[in-house]
């Protein structure tokens, strides 16, 4: 062999062993992906495990709220008949009384009196044509100053400072 030969395939050995190089970096590459793409491929199992026991649970939970409504809709209506059947169904707030079969009897029980017997207590007491300082007694009344005979700035002055010594039940204001 000669020289020239010689150099041409040790340059190809040359050749080959890069080309080798390459090839085991890329199966070591391929290789390494490949574990990749399995620990992710894992992790999704993974997560998607957890995913569906999450979603077993809230079914479960949603199951269970349900079944406790349905109870307390059950528990309600049994409260319902046990007062109907405690009260004959009468005294129902929608019924403002009027469900009572007799409103005299229940008046007696809780000891009131009747608007009729109200307006028979109070008659003649206070005879409707009663006035104080010239206004009736039909509806509340305001006094003015001038009511109760107070007409000038220093008899109103003096008014003020006594009522408020009378509120306060002290004479702590001046009277001169």
């Amino acid at each position: 062999m000669s020289t020239s030969q010689a150099s041409a395939s040790a340059a190809s050995a040359q050749t080959a062993t890069e080309q080798a190089t390459i090839a085991t970096t890329q199966a070591e590459m391929s290789t390494s992906q490949a574990s990749a793409s399995a620990a992710s491929a894992q992790t999704a199992t993974e997560q998607a495990t957890i995913a569906t026991t999450q979603a077993e649970a809230a079914t479960s939970q949603a199951g269970a709220s349900a079944a406790s409504a349905q109870t307390a809709t059950k528990q309600a209506a049994r409260a319902e008949e046990l007062v109907n059947a405690a009260t004959g169904g009468s005294l129902l707030k929608d019924q403002n009384l009027a469900d009572l079969s007799s409103t005299q009897t229940a008046r007696q029980n809780l000891n009131v009196y009747s608007t009729t017997q109200i307006d028979k207590q109070i008659a003649g007491r206070v005879a409707v044509t009663t006035t104080i300082c010239g206004k009736p007694l039909t509806d509340n009344i305001e006094l003015s100053p001038e009511d109760v005979g107070i007409n000038s700035s220093d008899d109103a002055e003096l008014h003020r400072r006594l009522r408020i010594n009378s509120l306060i039940g002290e004479n702590l204001l001046p009277i001169y």
